[in-house]
């Protein structure tokens, strides 16, 4: 729950949403990973501030399936138990041939 990346978004995708940019508001970010330079960082395809007024709908993650070991497992865990919330949480999981959907407790 605490680090930092660096976000390169362009002026188009910015100026979307940038009426409703305030410090502290909790952005979803679409993008690619650039690892070329010392320090990755995230270059934004889409940015989205979610309404959070109102009654929504469940969080979604996703993990491709080679990436889900027990020491990620143990990781998200610790993450969803240290900021509990009233939101459902789902885990996709995908593989080559499938995906699958876990509720999270």
């Amino acid at each position: 729950m605490a680090g930092s990346i660096e976000c390169m978004v362009s002026p188009a995708t910015y100026q979307l949403v940038s009426a409703q940019l305030v410090e502290d508001t909790v952005v979803f970010v679409k993008g690619r990973l650039d690892r070329r330079e010392d320090v990755p960082r995230l270059v934004a395809m889409e940015l989205e501030v979610p309404d959070l007024s109102a009654r929504h709908a469940p969080l979604r993650l996703e993990m491709l399936e080679a990436h889900v070991t027990p020491r990620s497992v143990q990781q998200l865990k610790a993450i969803l138990q240290a900021r509990p919330g009233p939101t459902e949480v789902r885990l996709r999981v995908r593989g080559r041939t499938r995906s699958t959907v876990y509720r999270l407790g």
